[in-house]
């Protein structure tokens, strides 16, 4: 299922049209994240998409220390994952320069305020869905 889901956080509503049009052509699904909780810990995808100004800190950085302990781990499954390493990139769209970047293969940033920004998650969405064969 992770291969069909994207993780979104935002609030942004061309960014919102967006996913939808692409997920829908593509039979993904959106699956909006609850700032307060584990959500991004819990719930497996191939995308994540967040601004990390609606995200509770301490939500945030209990994400970056539960991916540090997975980078760490020898819990790998047959597979060669352990579910976090599945996902295929992060996506922040906001312009925080302050906070940590999650520990994963791929994390990529953008200020949405940028005119071409919402071209540009599509285009690595449908990069990562190729990788993840989706």
């Amino acid at each position: 299922m992770w291969k069909r889901t994207i993780l979104v956080l935002f609030e942004n509503s061309a960014v919102e049209k967006a996913l939808l049009q692409w997920a829908g052509k593509h039979q993904c699904n959106l699956v909006w994240a609850d700032p307060e909780s584990p959500d991004l810990i819990a719930i497996g995808c191939f995308v994540l998409i967040i601004d990390r100004n609606l995200v509770k800190k301490d939500v945030y950085f209990q994400y970056l220390e539960f991916l540090k302990e997975v980078q760490n781990s020898d819990n790998i499954t047959e597979n060669g994952t352990n579910g976090i390493r599945e996902q295929a990139i992060c996506i922040l769209i906001d312009n925080l320069r302050d906070l940590e970047f999650p520990v994963l293969d791929v994390v990529l940033q953008v200020d949405i305020k940028n005119q071409n920004a919402v071209q540009w998650i599509i285009h690595n969405i449908e990069l990562a869905s190729k990788i993840v064969r989706v």
